[in-house]
C-alpha cells in the first residue's frame, strides 16, 4: 500500500511524501494506484480541485485523524 500525502501548503510538483506533500486531491488521485491511500493533512483546501473528483477503484481518501480538513 502506498500513501500519497496532500496539504494545502504542498506543491503538485512534489512526490506526495509526508515531508513533500502534493497540493491537490486531484493530483493525488491522478498518481494513485489500486491500494493507495490519499492522506489529507489538516487545513483548508481551496478551489484548485477539478470536480467531480473521480476516485479510482481500490483507492481510499482519509482525513487527518484528530485535525480539521475542509474542502471548499
Amino acid at each position: 500500500m502506498s500513501v500519497l500525502y496532500v496539504s494545502p501548503t504542498g506543491q503538485d510538483s512534489h512526490e506526495g511524501t509526508a515531508n513533500f506533500p502534493l497540493k491537490t486531491v486531484t493530483r493525488a488521485l491522478q498518481q494513485a494506484q489500486f491500494g493507495s491511500v490519499v492522506q489529507l493533512l489538516a487545513g483548508t483546501y481551496q478551489t484548485d480541485e477539478q470536480f467531480p473528483l473521480m476516485v479510482p477503484e481500490g483507492v481510499t481518501i482519509a482525513g487527518a485523524a484528530a485535525e480539521t480538513v475542509t474542502i471548499l
